[in-house]
């Protein structure tokens, strides 16, 4: 089993505060796709009590910095 399919199981079916993030992301035309959306989620639930945020912030970094290298995500000037 793959990270994104076991990420997408740990999620409970009516996740209230995922479905109002994923339905804001689509009012405001968020350019993040909803497993990016459900990964970071899903990482800040799981460490949401630890006192050293420092190792979640720097793994919402790296989703999000493989998120914008992927080929098609660049910004256009």
């Amino acid at each position: 089993m793959n990270e994104r399919n076991s990420q997408r199981e740990s999620l409970p079916p009516a996740d209230i505060a995922l479905a109002t993030l994923k339905a804001v992301a689509a009012e405001i035309a968020l350019d993040i796709p909803e497993n990016v959306i459900e990964r970071l989620y899903v990482l800040q639930k799981r460490h949401q009590f630890d006192s050293d945020r420092s190792a979640s912030i720097q793994e919402m970094k790296r989703i999000l910095e493989a998120h914008v290298e992927r080929p098609g995500n660049e910004e256009t000037e």
